[in-house]
């Protein structure tokens, strides 16, 4: 069984291939860094169907970076708004 199908998301594709469930990060323009609209995404999929999988599969769309990790200038923007105030402490050496 394969499927694939790219929900009403922007940032991550979603396939099968026999028992594996497959999510693909794609957002290769900022090396998939992981925003709050992908980490959105993937908590969402995750949380559907979670048994009807024997293993899950992370990937990147692209072959020159997995992920550069959390999107660190969208962070610095959110911990000033109001909403997030005082709930988000980023600290840059």
């Amino acid at each position: 069984m394969r499927f694939t199908r790219s929900l009403s998301a922007q940032f991550l594709n979603v396939s099968s291939r026999d028992s594996a469930k497959i999510l693909t990060l794609n957002d290769p323009k900022r090396h998939h860094a992981l925003s709050l609209a992908m980490l959105n995404e993937l908590n969402e999929e995750l949380s559907l169907g979670a048994t009807d999988y024997r293993s899950l599969v992370i990937q990147s769309a692209g072959p020159k970076v997995f992920c550069a990790g959390h999107d660190l200038k969208e962070l610095q923007t959110v911990a000033g708004t109001a909403q997030h105030k005082g709930k988000i402490q980023i600290r840059l050496s």
